[in-house]
Order: structure tokens, then C-alpha cells, then sequence
């Protein structure tokens, strides 16, 4: 089977490119994908080229070249976040909160999103009775700034 491999380099290129394929998908970091690229380049050239060491230099080429060239934009269009959703408390500012507590200047409980926050109000001199909803100012840490509705 060995000999037959070194009769058909192709088939050998081949079979690389499917195992850093598989590789890929346990992976998914674009690294292994670029190399299987390169891979099935070089059993593509490996019509025109019968040198081993000539096939090597190619798939280190073409694999050099996609992980510089290819594999940053790649990144950065699969990894990009949407920048206009806020996310973990940034995403509770505007939300409507129950007040469990007056909610003075020095204390106050509320709950938002299932959770129990303490809260302030937006304005020093504002009270926020207790049983009433109030919307989401901002987060400062652990504690909801709220205004009446």
C-alpha cells in the first residue's frame, strides 16, 4: 500500500487534506482548513511535479500564504460580534424592573431579569416606592439605577 502511495503522490495529498479536514472540524480555528487547502494544491501540482521534496515546498507555500493571506480576514468575518447589542448587564439598561424595596439614596432592592439587584435611584432626591416598576438608567457594577415610570 506504501509503494502504492509513492506511485500516486496525489492520492497521498489527498488523503491529507481529508484527515487536517477532519482535524478542522474538531478544530474550527482555520489553521488546519488553510493546511488542507494546501494540501489538495499540492496533489493538484503533483500532476507536473513527481519530486517529493518539491511537493513539500509547495504545501509549505500555499499553506504559509492562506494562514497569512486567507485565514485573518476569515477570522474576522466569522468571529465578529454585532457591535450594536449590548451584552451581559449593558443589555438590562432600558429593561423594566420591579422594586422589591424603596429605592432611596442609600437603599433599595430590586428585581431585573429574574435576579435580585440592588438599586438606586437615577436622581438622589427620587424614591421609588416599593411594589411599583421602574425602568433601567444604567449599571454601575452590581447596582441598578432606576427611574419611575
Amino acid at each position: 500500500m506504501i509503494e502504492w502511495f509513492s506511485d500516486n503522490l496525489w492520492a497521498l495529498w489527498l488523503a491529507i487534506a481529508i484527515i487536517l479536514c477532519i482535524i478542522e472540524i474538531l478544530m474550527l480555528d482555520f489553521v488546519f482548513l488553510m493546511m488542507a487547502v494546501a494540501a489538495l494544491a499540492t496533489a493538484g501540482s503533483s500532476v507536473w511535479v513527481d519530486s517529493i521534496v518539491t511537493q513539500v515546498v509547495i504545501f509549505a507555500a500555499v499553506s504559509i500564504a492562506l494562514l497569512l493571506g486567507l485565514r485573518p480576514p476569515l477570522i474576522k468575518k466569522f468571529h465578529q460580534s454585532s457591535p450594536d447589542t449590548p451584552m451581559n448587564a449593558g443589555g438590562l439598561v432600558g429593561q423594566t424592573a420591579l422594586v422589591i424595596e424603596t429605592v432611596t439614596s442609600t437603599a433599595g432592592l430590586a428585581t431585573l431579569a429574574g435576579d435580585t439587584w440592588t438599586a438606586r435611584p437615577s436622581s438622589p432626591e427620587m424614591v421609588i416606592p416599593s411594589g411599583t416598576n421602574a425602568r433601567v438608567t444604567a449599571i454601575k457594577g452590581a447596582t441598578a439605577y432606576l427611574t419611575a415610570l
